[in-house]
Formats: C-alpha cells, structure tokens, sequence
C-alpha cells in the first residue's frame, strides 16, 4: 500500500472515467476535482463546486459525471463544465440526501438515500435505496424508509447483486435480483465492533471490500 495522493481531511468518492482519469470530491468545500500527475507528484485540481457536501460519485455510459449531494438533497449530473440538477425527491417527497450511486452495465442507476450522519439512525431508521432504470428514467424502491443510515453501493461482478453498507446497523445487505425487477434482500455480513461499513467495492473475482468505519 503506497499514498498516491494528498489533500484536506475531506477526501471522498473516488471514481475513474473511461480514460482512467482519477476524479474526487471535497465533501467540506464541495469542490469536484480532478487527480493529475505530473513531475512524480498527484496533486488535485477543482473542476467544478457544488456549493455542498458531495458524497459520492458514479460516470454513467456516455461519460456524464453523476454527483450524490447531501446538503442539496439531490443527484447531479455534471456534463461539459455544467452541473444540473438531475432528481431529488420520490412522489413528492424530498430525498434526505443521497449518498452514493453505482450503475450496471445496462445503465441502470442504484444508490443510497442516508442524509448526514445521525438522520437516518437506529432510532430513526428512514434511510432508502433507489433504483433508476434506463428505460423510461422510472425511479423506483428497492428498500423504502427502513434502513439505518445507507451509505456504500456496489454491484457483483455479473451486475445480480446489489450490496448496501448499513452503517448503524453495522451489516452488509444483499439484494439480489431474480427475476428481473425482484430484488430479495439478506444480510451478506454482520460486523462487530466499530461503527459500521461505510463504502463498498467489488471486484472481478466478486470479492467485497469494505471501508469499515
């Protein structure tokens, strides 16, 4: 294990583009920025700000940038320099802040629905995950106001797994899609010991690694 790159204590959302270009976000300062080497260094660099708290973030298909943000409640895209707001509420109801976002290979979108630490807790367990699917944009449930602060989304490597970090409850959820459109929902694995897993991944041998906090 190396350090290849340094900032303020605020780092968060690492993600790649098709390029292999390395993007993070500021979750402080709301600042979007860029990891560049150069001269034997990486340093970062702003590309944009959301004049939030960016928590997680997830390039679609077609290069988009997808942009989970806690104090606009929403997700955002940012495309060309600009940043839109792409949805923030459920039938009418406000999201309380996504907090990290996955898609398949499909273009199906997935992710977590926490607010700030402590608003989606043990004794209020109102936290979501949503699903967007590619055809028709419809957003749907996929686990609705029970969940105890969700933060991390990852997919199994043949995209029929959906994992979800359970923060306050200190578990791993799986759910796993059969058939289409059928989600059934276990516990993949029960911690012990410190808060909880906050981010997932996955990779190409379906091990799951988790950042446990």
């Amino acid at each position: 294990m190396e350090v290849f790159c340094t900032g303020s204590n605020s780092l968060a959302a690492p993600v790649f583009d098709k390029a292999g270009r390395l993007f993070v976000a500021q979750y402080d300062s709301g600042e979007i920025q860029q990891v560049v080497e150069a001269d034997d260094r990486s340093y970062t660099q702003t590309i944009a700000s959301t004049r939030g708290t960016p928590s997680g973030m997830c390039f679609d298909g077609q290069g988009v940038l997808f942009i989970c943000d806690q104090t606009h409640q929403s997700i955002l895209t940012l495309s060309n320099g600009e940043l839109m707001p792409y949805v923030k509420e459920y039938e009418g109801k406000p999201f309380t802040g996504p907090n990290s976002i996955v898609f398949d290979r499909a273009g199906n979108m997935f992710f977590t629905d926490s607010g700030p630490l402590g608003t989606t807790s043990l004794q209020s367990a109102k936290g979501s995950l949503f699903m967007i699917r590619v055809d028709g944009e419809l957003l749907q449930p996929i686990l609705y106001e029970c969940l105890a602060h969700p933060c991390g989304v990852a997919l199994s490597p043949d995209h029929s797994v959906v994992y979800v970090a359970e923060m306050m409850r200190n578990r791993v959820l799986r759910c796993t899609q059969r058939p289409r459109g059928a989600f059934h929902v276990s516990v993949f694995y029960q911690f012990a010991g410190r808060m909880g897993p906050s981010a997932l991944a996955c990779d190409g041998q379906g091990n799951l690694h988790v950042a446990l906090y």
